[in-house]
């Protein structure tokens, strides 16, 4: 007599299309699956589970850039499953990066009353403190993110802006240079450290940092700003020209109104004969139309 074979029930569709997403690389189509999954959802998968589907759609939406439909997602998230504490902190990280400080700051607060002893969750929430204007407590979150996790290289990025901010620039230069041997990805430590040493009047260290920063990434427009500012204080005309020039081309909005280091960095560029005399770079119509506008805007200011 034959043995029955019993088979497994088929798969239920919401947690098959919820794994598929969550097993998907390619943000495009890891929302299209999460959208999928909520179609599907019932009753019966708990709504925790739906709370996950919007986490991963959410989780989509950051890296494609959406920020507000990511926002979204999250706080559905969050509604469903209020221990949900990555819902909390990676809202909190699209709204601190939006420029929304208070929100951040809320968000990150409740994600350390879920994970009080995660160090992330502490050094976003001092950075939003800090953006805030809230430097002493900033600090303390700075200092428990670095207690809790010694090897988090964001915690030192952000206590050195700190550091940075106060006129503090021996500890900022220690902090970012902490930071540049912990972080996998140490180009932001470097073009901050740049920064650092350029308020420090450090000018040979500061375009020495910057370079390392371009060399690791060549596209990063503060790097060239910040190495066009160095060359400028050291007097080397040329190699300033076309690192500023190579930054308003990545980055246009530095030719608008200029801050304290773009100031530095566009006075003596008056004419185009001084800006073509490098040699090094290729002006373009617009970088030479760009170059002009900010000097007036200069001169103007300073009458």
């Amino acid at each position: 007599m034959a043995t029955a074979i019993t088979r497994p029930p088929p798969a239920d569709r919401f947690t098959m299309l919820l794994a598929l997403a969550a097993g998907e690389t390619e943000p495009h189509k890891r929302k299209d699956l999460t959208a999928r999954a909520l179609a599907a959802w019932r009753p019966r998968d708990g709504k925790l589970a739906k709370a996950s589907a919007h986490y991963e759609r959410g989780m989509a939406c950051v890296d494609l850039h959406r920020l507000d439909e990511a926002i979204a997602e999250f706080s559905a998230a969050v509604a469903l499953d209020p221990g949900l504490m990555a819902g909390f902190y990676n809202r909190g990280v699209a709204q601190f990066t939006l420029g929304r400080w208070r929100k951040a700051a809320a968000d990150f607060d409740a994600a350390v009353r879920l994970a009080p002893r995660d160090s992330h969750a502490h050094a976003m929430r001092g950075a939003a403190r800090s953006a805030m204007g809230d430097s002493k407590k900033a600090m303390q979150d700075f200092n428990a993110a670095i207690a809790l996790d010694p090897q988090n290289p964001y915690a030192y990025h952000n206590r050195g802006t700190a550091y940075l901010g106060s006129n503090d620039f021996e500890k900022a230069i220690a902090d970012y240079k902490t930071e540049i041997t912990l972080s996998p990805r140490p180009a932001p430590g470097y073009e901050a450290l740049g920064y650092a040493f350029l308020e420090a009047g450090r000018n040979r260290e500061a375009a020495e940092a910057f370079e390392k920063a371009l060399a690791l990434a060549p596209q990063a427009p503060g790097a060239c700003a910040g190495l066009a500012a160095a060359a400028l204080r050291s007097g080397d005309m040329a190699r300033a020209t076309a690192a500023y020039a190579k930054a308003i081309t990545l980055e246009p909005l530095f030719a608008q109104g200029p801050g304290r280091v773009m100031k530095d960095a566009v006075y003596w560029l008056g004419t185009k004969e001084s800006a073509q005399a490098s040699g090094k770079y290729d002006f373009s119509d617009k970088v030479a139309k760009d170059l002009e506008a900010v000097l007036r805007q200069l001169k103007k200011e300073s009458k």
